[in-house]
């Protein structure tokens, strides 16, 4: 009895083909349905703006959100903007915002995602001038460089203009560390998802930073949770119980893309 014939869509057109040829066919036809299933099944994710300050060290959240973004199922359009801008983004429901700080006050405008991880504010310094800060109040009578807008919580806004005089530090990591190597600040604050200083060192380094000449703080001087934030009642917080529900799940993979060096 002979073979049946392959369905006419998986017949190799060149004239003399084997059932070897035809079965190749339908095999690679196979594969590329299993493809289009996978980019189906990652287009119908939710797009969700995410607005990111220029001062995060992308190295260490780009891995860790994509992460998030897997297991919550959604797709991120990530913004990277000046942290003011971020904020208001934020507060017209244009875009969820990554590391806007909790407070009473915008608890009453805006919805705050579950804790994402600790963030610790590190001193740096010139090793010519060094700063031991431990505490935000080791900070008095120096200028400090700080990202403009940035929340560094609580006991550090309250020490700003206070304390210790503020130095508008804008962009990112290693044109802050320039402005403190040109002695235009005594100190900078420098924030790390996690207490191990060898990463700090690692992310120095990769922004160009001199070891040699810089002294970094022994630990943080202050830590605060970093959450993700939503205008309340806007299209875009219907997102937040995804990312909690992921950040549950998924909580010791998570923590392991911190612990990696940026």
């Amino acid at each position: 009895m002979a073979a049946p014939s392959p369905p006419s869509h998986l017949v190799p057109a060149q004239p003399g083909a084997t059932r070897r040829d035809w079965l190749s066919a339908g095999l690679s036809a196979g594969v590329g349905l299993a493809v289009g299933r996978a980019a189906h099944a990652q287009a119908a994710r939710p797009v969700v703006p995410l607005a990111l300050s220029l001062a995060v060290n992308r190295a260490v959240m780009e891995p860790f959100l994509a992460r998030l973004a897997q297991a919550a199922e959604l797709a991120w359009d990530l913004s990277f903007v000046p942290f003011s801008r971020l904020l208001k983004m934020v507060e017209r429901g244009e875009a969820l915002g990554f590391g806007v700080a909790y407070s009473p006050q915008r608890g009453e405008r805006l919805a705050f995602s579950q804790v994402l991880f600790a963030s610790g504010v590190w001193t740096i310094s010139r090793r010519s001038q060094p700063v031991d800060a431990r505490t935000p109040a080791d900070l008095k009578g120096l200028r400090v460089c700080v990202v403009p807008g940035l929340d560094y919580g609580p006991e550090l806004e309250a020490a700003k203009g206070r304390l210790f005089e503020p130095q508008g530090a804008a962009g990112d990591f290693a044109s802050r560390l320039r402005m403190l190597q040109a002695g235009r600040c005594d100190a900078l604050l420098a924030t790390q998802p996690n207490d191990d200083v060898h990463l700090l060192e690692q992310r120095v380094r990769d922004a160009g930073g001199e070891l040699a000449s810089l002294v970094l703080g022994r630990r943080p001087i202050v830590e605060q949770p970093v959450q993700i934030a939503v205008a309340r009642g806007c299209d875009l917080a219907a997102h937040l119980p995804r990312i909690d529900q992921a950040l549950h799940t998924h909580a010791a993979p998570l923590r392991r893309l911190l612990e990696q060096p940026g």
